[in-house]
């Protein structure tokens, strides 16, 4: 097994979880589709709480966090 392997694991499972795929890219530090743009880094706090929302939706299967 690599490291790699990780980010993999995570992405399947978010996408088992509908997490939307915008919020799976920042979430695991792939490219966000369209990019950012200038403006993107405002209320990034807003963004934040969104995404310790959809990490709760994440079920990796047969584990218990």
């Amino acid at each position: 097994m690599v490291f790699h392997s990780f980010r993999h694991t995570f992405e399947d499972a978010a996408q088992r979880s509908d997490l939307p795929g915008d919020v799976i890219a920042a979430l695991g530090g792939w490219d966000v589709p369209g990019g950012w743009g200038a403006m993107d880094g405002y209320g990034r706090a807003k963004f934040a709480v969104k995404l310790a929302a959809e990490v709760e939706k994440i079920d990796f299967e047969g584990v218990r966090l």
